[in-house]
């Protein structure tokens, strides 16, 4: 249950500047919240991938410390 739990609280980052991004188009644009899936895609996919990088970094430098 605790790593459950700590995989949450690690992609809860992810989750909150993913809102962010689609909250913050969605005002701007007014569009469908279809559209803004489909233009800020590439945005969601960039914002997981240096996620992902960056925590294998700092897994990194913590088990070889």
């Amino acid at each position: 249950m605790r790593k459950i739990i700590d995989k949450i609280i690690s992609a809860w980052s992810y989750i909150a500047i993913i809102a962010g991004l689609l909250l913050g188009e969605k005002v701007a644009t007014n569009a469908t919240w279809w559209n803004v899936i489909k233009s800020e895609f590439w945005e969601i996919v960039l914002v997981v991938v240096i996620g992902m990088i960056a925590s294998a970094i700092i897994k990194y430098y913590k088990n070889n410390k």
